[in-house]
């Protein structure tokens, strides 16, 4: 059974209101109920967008998403059954202008590649964060891709700069995400919250100007201050 779409009638709401008042619709393709209820918290606090529908499987999505038409996807990499690669794959045949941001609670390399292939036009690493959230969904919007990042570079200089900024408690939650450690077990191991897991987490893109964990780990990589 579908999960009740968060606005009654997604068709009328997008199509009408939110165009009128600029707000960009998204949609949302999640199978697991609390990243689905926490998805739906952020994006009623993110300005200039709003959910326009939310299905939990991928045949729901490529059923439904035509008729909503939403300005963007969320899309959950590990649906069951059809996952959210070759559920992307299918709607970018059917809907070539659609921009789709894909999520994920892993560092998976392999999948995040699989869903460049599929025309993904970002991705997210699980927990969502407003701040990291804003800048991929305007980034994707506005033409960036996946397999082409069309952000104006920062000099070399300057991105030295940031690195020096950051503090030995923001470089060891780092170097263990790099470990692919799971954020309860890096709580847990350097005897802080979740909470402030995630203050770091957003201090870290903040200075290293970055919008999610992936970009965030290979520029400390490449600047070899991560193995």
């Amino acid at each position: 059974m579908s999960y009740q779409n968060c606005i009654p009638d997604p068709i009328t709401s997008y199509l009408g209101k939110d165009r009128k008042k600029g707000t960009v619709g998204v949609a949302v393709v999640e199978d697991d109920e609390h990243d689905r209820l926490f998805t739906e918290r952020l994006l009623k606090r993110l300005r200039g967008f709003a959910c326009a529908a939310i299905y939990t499987i991928a045949t729901e999505a490529l059923r439904g998403i035509p008729f909503v038409n939403p300005g963007l996807v969320l899309m959950d990499i590990g649906l069951p059954g059809m996952n959210g690669i070759e559920c992307t794959r299918r709607l970018r045949l059917a809907l070539p202008q659609l921009k789709i941001v894909m999520t994920s609670g892993l560092l998976d390399t392999n999948s995040m590649n699989q869903s460049v292939e599929a025309g993904a036009n970002g991705y997210l690493t699980k927990p969502l964060l407003p701040a990291q959230c804003l800048a991929m969904f305007t980034f994707a919007l506005t033409g960036g891709s996946a397999a082409r990042s069309d952000k104006p570079c920062r000099a070399a200089h300057d991105a030295e700069n940031h690195l020096m900024k950051l503090t030995a408690r923001e470089i060891e939650v780092m170097d263990s995400l790099g470990k692919g450690q799971p954020y309860k077990e890096i709580a847990s191991n350097l005897h802080i919250s979740s909470s402030t897991v995630n203050f770091h987490l957003q201090s870290v893109f903040r200075k290293l100007q970055v919008s999610n964990k992936i970009e965030a780990l290979n520029k400390l990589r490449v600047r070899g201050h991560l193995p």
